[in-house]
């Protein structure tokens, strides 16, 4: 009896230690498949690669006051070089430009895009903005800059805007000029190209310089020349002349009547 419960035993032991080995090798390969999944999220993210942005030249045009033809764009891009020329404005230049530059998202990894411009010309700027700022890859945000030259010293300025990923894809400086003329300034050049304080023409076309109204005192009398006579119309052919009606023919005087001689009483 003491064989048959030992037997019983030792066939339990055996039961119990295969279950065991099963959830233990159960467990050694569930380990094995999590670590070759991370190892393989790890490799997918070593791959993203951050990519810096693409700069594109936007529609917006710089002011040139009292230029002449076609303002060209604000936006220049020659490679990876890009520089910004807002041209010469008045003082009290309030420009709206919505579209200077477009900026692309050539990568797999979202931008959270941020510009500020450089104290040298960040009071000429009243407006900085990026829509959106939230890049997805493949979209394309649009970089807006309004002028504010209210109060600013007639001169030439120069400063950086930085464009850049605040996940740290890139950061980008560039270049921003802006000639602020003074009124005087503004009248010469407007005297220069044409008619004084007129608007820039937009077709490239010179402008016509009006001469000065003379007094009356002094101006010249017109001089009033006849009109020659015109040249008279040739008659049309005249038309023929009737024949002449044939003149009536006169009666011939009857022949006189014989004398009669007188009755007597």
């Amino acid at each position: 009896m003491n064989r048959a419960l030992w037997t019983r035993r030792r066939v339990a032991c055996v039961a119990v230690g295969t279950l065991l080995c099963a959830i233990l090798t159960v467990m050694q390969a569930a380990a094995l498949l999590g670590n070759s999944v991370s190892a393989g999220v790890r490799f997918k993210g070593a791959c993203q690669q951050p990519i810096a942005a693409v700069f594109r030249e936007g529609k917006s045009r710089a002011t040139d006051a009292g230029g002449t033809g076609p303002s060209p764009r604000i936006a220049h891009v020659d490679g990876t070089s890009v520089w910004l020329d807002f041209g010469a404005v008045s003082e009290g230049n309030s420009n709206n430009s919505p579209e200077v530059l477009l900026i692309d998202n050539p990568g797999d990894i979202p931008y959270a895009l941020s510009a500020s411009l450089s104290t040298d010309i960040r009071t000429l700027f009243s407006v900085v903005s990026l829509a959106p700022e939230s890049l997805p890859p493949g979209g394309t945000s649009t970089l807006g800059m309004k002028l504010d030259t209210h109060g600013v010293a007639p001169g030439s300025y120069e400063g950086t805007l930085t464009v850049a990923d605040l996940f740290g894809s890139f950061t980008k400086e560039i270049q921003v000029r802006v000639k602020v003329l003074a009124p005087s300034e503004k009248q010469a050049t407007e005297d220069e190209q044409g008619v004084p304080g007129g608007p820039r023409a937009s077709t490239g076309t010179p402008r016509v310089r009006i001469a000065p109204v003379v007094p009356e005192q002094n101006a010249p009398k017109p001089r009033i020349t006849p009109d020659p006579d015109p040249d008279p119309e040739p008659d049309p052919d005249p038309a023929p002349d009737p024949p002449p009606a044939p003149e009536p023919e006169a009666d011939p005087e009857p022949p006189p009547s014989p004398d009669v001689p007188p009755s007597l009483p």
